[in-house]
């Protein structure tokens, strides 16, 4: 789609621009081993917009591995760079993909992988026996 603009310093300059969709965000954790009760996912802003300064966007996380039946988490229309996911389970591994959106689409995907850490209470084996001490 086309749009014509005039400038108003130089009226007889004239612009024709085309919206396109925005560049790939960018997810700015650095951790691979997150609290399953508070992880917030933060972000950069694309550098294109795509020439729409309204960008918004959307947050998708699924447990690993994945099927055609894992379920999607799916946050819209976000206007910050930053999202709290919630109801994770512990000692999980999660994919985690993020979009900038135009009016023209969403962008590429920004996709990062975390694991949730275990819970303290929970002691996890991998042989037997298995025993848990508290001190």
């Amino acid at each position: 789609m086309w749009y014509k603009l005039e400038s108003s310093i130089w009226p007889s300059i004239k612009y024709l621009f085309s919206l396109g969709v925005p560049g790939k965000p960018r997810i700015t954790n650095t951790e691979l081993e997150v609290d399953v009760d508070d992880f917030t996912v933060t972000w950069s802003a694309p550098l294109y917009n795509g020439g729409d300064e309204n960008l918004k966007y959307r947050l998708e996380w699924r447990m690993k591995p994945i099927t055609v039946d894992t379920e999607v988490g799916i946050e819209e229309n976000i206007a910050e760079t930053q999202f709290k996911i919630t109801g994770l389970e512990d000692n999980s591994e999660y994919e985690v993909k993020l979009f900038s959106i135009n009016l023209q689409g969403p962008s590429d995907p920004d996709i990062k992988t975390f694991k949730t850490k275990a819970d303290p209470g929970e002691y996890h084996c991998d042989s037997i026996p298995c025993f848990m001490y508290e001190h």
